[in-house]
């Protein structure tokens, strides 16, 4: 997505962190050059498809990385399945990836619904147990982040005081907040991403909704979401990332790199672009090949090197599991003149992999 909501979480960020994975590996593979190409497929899955099929016809690619929104990505994973090619998702959150849509070509990287909604439970804490009001985008997304909480209040004793959907590229939320308000709920969940969930949080500010007692809580909120959106509309909002720019040595050498080409640090699924290209890269290098079977074989077995994440692995249904790192966006009276301006949330603690993402157990997956 370079043109429409998601682009600070994808566009020219996400394509020069794809870039610099292939410029560490060297620029080549199996002695080959790597091509990198990118089309921009406006959110809509029509033109994702027609891109991809380009891709794969035309330029005879190995690969394709989709991004944007899952309605997007996911048309494209599905093609990719049925041709036979490497899927690796790096932005697009819905669960389908590697439950009833899995292919034994795909990998998803970024926290999916399951794992962004149920950490965001996880880390409200005693707020677990009140009233809840949902805010959520209309589609595939918003439906299944709602269904994640519901079961994880159901387990922790809260309720559900009531919902409202939002189309996407919604400008006036007045509507939308106020039934919010109204419901009385202990806690306000947002399930929205991009510039659309910028615009909800500054709109809540404007409307009082922190001010009047209720608790935001935003399972997808991204580092770029902060800074677009500013301390006084974010803060003390606790969200959680697989990665931070902040969380270790590595993720901060990565993320001075992309700051002095791109002008500020990375949102995670920047960090997972390239996590992902590297991985893959290897995967070909130890595959001896780029044939579709033999490279998703060495994808799952070869240990994740990037240095970005604890505890990683690969399950037969393409979930990349690790870590993650629980935040807590600053007031901006914490951002004092000795502060890096970027360190907008402190680390406050973590979640095992195991205890956000779905139990296999519960999989939908086929090649499960």
């Amino acid at each position: 997505d370079y043109t429409g909501a998601y682009r600070d979480n994808n566009g020219p960020g996400q394509e020069y962190s794809l870039q610099l994975a292939i410029q560490d590996h060297g620029g080549k593979v199996l002695g080959r050059p790597v091509q990198l190409l990118v089309g921009d497929h406006l959110n809509k899955a029509d033109i994702s498809t027609e891109i991809a099929k380009k891709f794969i016809d035309v330029e005879k690619v190995a690969a394709i990385i989709p991004s944007g929104s899952s309605v997007a990505a996911l048309a494209v994973h599905g093609m990719c399945r049925d041709r036979g090619l490497i899927t690796m998702m790096d932005a697009s959150g819905a669960t389908n990836f590697t439950e009833k849509d899995c292919s034994p070509y795909g990998f998803h990287w970024v926290m999916d619904t399951y794992a962004y909604t149920r950490s965001a439970v996880i880390a409200s804490g005693d707020l677990a147990k009140k009233k809840w009001f949902f805010i959520a985008i209309d589609n595939v997304f918003g439906e299944s982040s709602m269904a994640v909480v519901r079961k994880a209040l159901q387990e922790t004793g809260g309720q559900v005081a009531g919902l409202v959907k939002t189309p996407i590229n919604t400008t006036d939320y007045a509507s939308f907040i106020a039934q919010a308000q109204a419901s009385k709920a202990d806690v306000v969940a947002i399930f929205n991403a991009g510039a659309d969930l910028v615009r909800l949080l500054k709109q809540a500010q404007e409307f009082g909704m922190r001010a009047g007692g209720q608790t935001v809580v935003c399972p997808s909120l991204l580092f770029t979401d902060v800074v677009s959106a500013g301390l006084e509309a974010t803060q003390g909002i606790r969200c959680v990332e697989t990665f931070y720019w902040n969380q270790n040595e590595a993720t901060r050498a990565f993320s001075k790199r992309f700051f002095d080409k791109i002008g500020r640090m990375p949102a995670m699924s920047q960090g997972h672009a390239y996590a992902a290209m590297t991985h893959y890269l290897q995967a070909v290098e130890a595959a001896k090949t780029i044939e579709t079977k033999a490279v998703a074989a060495a994808y799952r077995s070869l240990p994740i090197k990037t240095g970005f994440y604890k505890n990683t692995s690969i399950r037969p249904n393409g979930r990349v599991i690790s870590d993650a790192t629980v935040l807590r966006v600053r007031s901006p009276s914490e951002m004092t003149a000795s502060r890096n301006k970027s360190d907008l949330a402190e680390v406050v603690g973590s979640i095992a992999g195991d205890k956000i993402f779905r139990p296999m157990a519960e999989s939908e997956c086929k090649l499960v």
